[in-house]
């Protein structure tokens, strides 16, 4: 899936082409800010691409919280794990 390939190389958003100039330019800020994101049309792409193979509840936070753009760094915070085990595996 491209989603993935982009952000193994290092991505930090990726939004569709549909994008609404208010939502790009929250975008672009986010990820000024240091923090990752995904537009909800990828999220959901992503979603579907799991398929069958069950997210653990944490795994899911995880994703909720990349998806409302927190940094890594926050979200290992928030949920008490360390920010390489919110990274992605390489």
């Amino acid at each position: 899936m491209q989603v993935f390939r982009a952000l193994k190389g290092g991505a930090q958003a990726y939004v569709t082409k549909n994008l609404v100039h208010k939502e790009l330019l929250q975008t672009i800020r986010a990820v000024h800010a240091g923090r990752k994101t995904l537009s909800p049309e990828v999220a959901a792409q992503v979603a579907a691409y799991v398929g069958d193979e069950a997210l653990t509840s944490r795994e899911i936070d995880v994703l909720r919280m990349i998806g409302a753009g927190s940094a890594n760094k926050e979200i290992a915070a928030q949920l008490s794990i360390s920010e390489e085990t919110v990274q992605e595996p390489r």
